[in-house]
């Protein structure tokens, strides 16, 4: 198996070539991926909150951040303070660390994945979610789906698709 970080390096000069790109630094690559998780009605529970922070630390391996509510709304029964989401956003090589894990063993292991759907916002940016009900999440104490989204440095997405597929991320 070879990681992640590997193959983007011969991926460069191939991207070079494909898209006829001059100079190196106009080469798209993955500029952050950011995971967020809704803990919704679950915010009032401290020890859920701290499980769910735990859990995500352990899958990021950098430190998340717990956004909470700024105002009350009694239609959604949310208080002011109270935990509303987990935050990472991962840059550098940590990205690759996250990909390899994502890849080649979480990914497969989501019940009837046939792979990702090609869904690029006009950005050319990639955004998917794991279900809180797959198997993965049942070792966390995720039961709520976890949010995903690979930021791109480029505004084309051929150029992300081919990218992305080179990378060994599984579209459908």
């Amino acid at each position: 198996m070879i990681s992640t970080i590997e193959n983007y390096k011969k991926i460069i000069p191939e991207m070079q070539k494909e898209f006829d790109i001059q100079n190196i630094h106009a080469v798209p690559k993955i500029s952050k991926i950011s995971l967020s998780f809704n803990l919704s009605s679950m915010g009032n529970d401290k020890k859920i909150v701290d499980s769910v922070f735990n859990d995500m630390l352990i899958i990021t391996g950098s430190l998340p951040v717990i956004k909470n509510a700024t105002f009350s709304n009694a239609n959604f029964k949310i208080r002011e303070g109270q935990p509303l989401v987990v935050i990472c956003t991962l840059r550098g090589k940590k990205i690759f660390h996250f990909l390899d894990r994502l890849i080649y063993s979480a990914l497969p292991r989501l019940r009837d994945f046939k792979g990702l759907k090609k869904s690029f916002d006009k950005a050319g940016n990639l955004s998917f979610t794991i279900p809180g009900q797959s198997a993965i999440m049942y070792e966390c104490n995720f039961t709520n789906d976890l949010n995903i989204a690979l930021s791109v440095s480029c505004s084309d997405s051929k150029k992300t698709e081919f990218l992305l597929s080179k990378i060994n991320i599984p579209f459908i």
